[in-house]
Parts: structure tokens; sequence; C-alpha cells
């Protein structure tokens, strides 16, 4: 499968697996069912503002021209820097498993 994501109007996520949803209607960004009326709804995500967002998105299906629910995934997305890159090299923080 593909994933694409816009950086700057990225979904808020849900905090906790029970509180995350399949969305009701598009686009997303609008109003995820955890987020309350359109209205009261937060304001999508600029990653390149906070750098740092971890939570759980919802897996949906097209089907019966409406979306359901196929899975929850936890997700952690952070920007880093060229030199907190190279200072921070990902899957070099962990020990060899047992």
């Amino acid at each position: 499968g593909i994933l694409e994501l816009e950086l700057t109007k990225l979904p808020r996520p849900a905090r906790t697996p029970r509180l995350c949803r399949a969305p009701s209607r598009e686009p997303p960004w609008i109003r995820w069912p955890w987020c309350g009326s359109a209205a009261s709804a937060p304001s999508p995500l600029n990653l390149f503002r906070r750098r740092r967002v971890r939570g759980w998105w919802p897996c949906t299906l097209q089907e019966d021209g409406g979306r359901r629910l196929s899975g929850k995934v936890e997700l952690s997305l952070e920007l880093l820097t060229a030199r907190e890159a190279e200072e921070r090299p990902a899957g070099k923080g962990r020990e060899e498993p047992n």
C-alpha cells in the first residue's frame, strides 16, 4: 500500500486506541470523531512547526458508499535537522536482540 501525508495539514491523532475511530466524512482534517463538532475541532497539525507528534490514526476501507474502520496505527513522527539526524541515526540507539 501507499501512504501519503501532507505534513502541513496532518490530522490530529487520537490519544488512545479506544478514541481512534473512522472519520464520518471528508476531508479528515476538518473533523475527526474524537475532536467534537466541526466548529470546535482543532486545526490540523503542521509538522514543520510542531516537529513531533504521536498518537493513533484510523485505517479505513471504502465500502458500500461509506468508510469502515479496518485497523488502527500508533505512530510517532519527528522532523529532525540534518545535524540532529547525524547525532541520532534511526535504529542505532538500541542493543542487539537476545
